[in-house]
């Protein structure tokens, strides 16, 4: 049960970002500007931590900087 609540919601997260690159509407807000940017900024944070992870703790750590 708990994979289909991962499926879900890495689908309405993929489903989101869909609208936000899709959709003519452009926020004005500078709240919805910024969570905007943390949505898709959130990924390269992710990407950078698995590198220094990788980096500083892995014996061969080859595999994992090219799967960052």
């Amino acid at each position: 049960m708990k994979t289909v609540y991962w499926f879900l919601l890495s689908a309405i997260l993929t489903g989101l970002a869909f609208w936000f690159v899709v959709s003519p509407w452009y926020p004005r807000n500078p709240i919805a500007v910024f969570l905007i940017t943390a949505f898709f900024g959130a990924p390269s944070i992710g990407a950078l931590w698995m590198l220094f992870m990788a980096i500083r703790y892995e014996r061969h750590p080859l595999g994992t900087i090219l799967l960052a």
